[in-house]
Order: C-alpha cells, then structure tokens, then sequence
C-alpha cells in the first residue's frame, strides 16, 4: 500500500497490515505539500504530486527492491 503524508510530506510504502515498508521520500517535496495525489505502475515506479511545485516526482525501484518483490 503507497500513502503519502503531509507533517513532513513524504511517501510511504506500507503493508497490507500497516507496518511500514519503506520510506520513498522524505526531502522530496516543498514543507508545504499536502493532499499528494499517489500512483503506481506496473514496472513498480511510483508517481508522487508536489502540490506546491506543481511536479510530478518519479521513483523507481532499486535493483534490491525489485527481487524482493
């Protein structure tokens, strides 16, 4: 499960039980961010919306990460 958050905007990596995975950035985002939009896609990148910069952030897996899953 992605989730973002806004005290300290970054994105999170979650498991289905809530316990946390990974952090996938926490200096990232200007401080003011909130209500980032979250996205995924099938090659695991994940797609994360600066509200305050009006960007799009692109993450992508580690080689690590990759043979975990």
């Amino acid at each position: 499960m992605y989730v973002t958050e806004k005290a300290g905007p970054r994105a999170k990596v979650l498991d289905f039980e809530g316990n946390l995975i990974s952090v996938i950035a926490a200096d990232a985002f200007d401080p003011n961010c909130k209500n980032m939009d979250v996205a995924v896609d099938s090659g695991g990148r994940v797609y994360v919306v600066d509200t305050i910069r009006l960007q799009v952030h692109v993450f992508a897996p580690t080689q690590s990460e990759k043979e975990a899953s």
